[in-house]
């Protein structure tokens, strides 16, 4: 018997909507078999402090951000104001083909594993008691923008000069291992040899406003909040919440999941139906 497309679309939509009924019933399991947590799991911790019997568990913080040390770029020598720079690199290669220099870009984070990969320099930030971990840092979602000369102190560019170059361009600062990255030629290939493989960097810098607000979910681990990927909902919001507003939004939750779940079981039991109708049709 030779089966219809309209009939293989209906089953499969029928697999789709009882795959979703099942994923809204469980939470899923971690590698190591414990209960993957959503946001409602969560314990809120009021005036972000650190309360010893939330030891261990995942808890919301919301607070303000507050710098405790500046991120730091060690191929440049320089430790920034801000704890939160994102640092591109690319590299310097001599085309043969085409007889003229490429700065190639660096994306993999693990390319070399010599110091100059693309990475997140993250320093130190803390949310009322709580110090935030590498990771949750990484996710912060903050505005950034390019580094300039002026957006640094002359001892940063002092500590920078002794490890390579500053170009400032009209709208990013290179630090570079050379002293030209521009306007090279066939000559520079014969001359200078050791410009194959030279590297340069730029910035994006978040500059730290005392009043922005934010709302973490992660595990207590004593002072340190530690990043968990929540299931079902991002890890950070760039906005205050109090316990209110966090009891308000898990209540809402709550009550919306059991019509989740009918949806997805109703829809799965009507493709059932219409793909074995499909099946059994004749053809006119």
């Amino acid at each position: 018997m030779k089966i219809r497309k309209s009939t293989i679309v209906w089953f499969l939509l029928a697999a789709f909507f009882c795959y979703g009924t099942f994923a809204s019933l469980e939470y899923g399991e971690n590698e190591d078999g414990t209960k993957k947590l959503r946001w409602e799991d969560a314990v809120y911790a009021d005036n972000a402090a650190v309360f010893p019997e939330n030891e261990g568990k995942l808890v919301v913080v919301s607070g303000f951000l507050e710098v405790l040390e500046g991120a730091r770029d060690p191929q440049a020598g320089v430790q920034f104001e801000s704890p939160y720079v994102v640092r591109s690199v690319s590299q310097l290669k001599w085309n043969k083909n085409k007889t003229e220099w490429e700065w190639k870009n660096i994306d993999d984070p693990t390319a070399d594993g010599d110091g100059w990969e693309v990475a997140h320099l993250n320093g130190c930030i803390k949310v009322g008691e709580f110090e935030l971990d590498e990771e949750l840092v990484k996710r912060l979602n903050l505005t950034v923008h390019d580094v300039k000369e002026k957006d640094l102190t002359q001892d940063q560019i002092s500590a920078m000069e002794e490890h390579g170059y500053l170009k400032d361009f009209t709208t990013q600062l290179y630090f570079t291992e050379i002293p030209e990255i521009e306007n090279l030629n066939e000559i520079d290939a014969i001359v200078n040899p050791e410009y194959e493989g030279a590297h340069r960097i730029s910035w994006k810098i978040w500059d730290p406003d005392p009043e922005e607000g934010i709302t973490i979910a992660g595990i207590q681990q004593g002072n340190m909040l530690t990043y968990y990927e929540v299931q079902g909902r991002l890890s950070v919001k760039n906005e205050l919440m109090d316990k209110e507003e966090f009891e308000k939004i898990n209540t809402a939750e709550e009550d919306n999941n059991p019509m989740v779940k009918v949806v997805f079981a109703l829809f799965a039991v009507g493709s059932v139906i219409m793909g074995i109708r499909s099946l059994f049709k004749k053809k006119k």
